[in-house]
Order: structure tokens, then sequence, then C-alpha cells
């Protein structure tokens, strides 16, 4: 390997650590930044969803839900 390559090498593998090492804006160092975009991007949701409830519908499963439990301890629910 020549003296070119070599040196082109190292710039390549040395010029991250020096701009995570340099970098600094706003207090915050570019790896800090980096991990912020990556949550941001990737692991949180872009969009908000807005789902509406239905309060009357959950009212009326939880006392269906509750009528039955009712049968079941009283026996009702078995087969005929």
């Amino acid at each position: 390997m020549g003296i070119t390559v070599s040196s082109i090498l190292l710039c390549l593998f040395a010029a991250p650590g020096f701009a995570f090492g340099i970098y600094e804006k706003n207090g915050m160092f570019l790896e800090q930044k980096i991990k912020l975009w990556w949550n941001f991007q990737f692991k949180n949701p872009k969009k908000r969803l807005y789902i509406a409830r239905n309060v009357s519908e959950h009212v009326f499963l939880f006392r269906e839900r509750q009528a039955l439990r009712r049968e079941l301890r009283q026996g009702k629910g078995g087969k005929k």
C-alpha cells in the first residue's frame, strides 16, 4: 500500500473522531445531536393521532361484561 492510500485512509478514519470531539453547538455535542435525530426520525412516531372515544359505547360494554360475570357466578352461563 502506498503512502497516498494510507494517508487517505487515515483521514477517512480520523475525521469522525475529530468531528465528534470538536463539534459543539448550543451546548450539545455531535453524538447527542445524532442520538436525538435518530430517536425523532425512527423511534418516535411522526404523527400523533387523536382517537375519539365513544364514552357511551364503553359504558355499554362495561355493563354487558358485568352482567355476563354475574351470570357466570350464578351458574347460568353453562350449556343447556
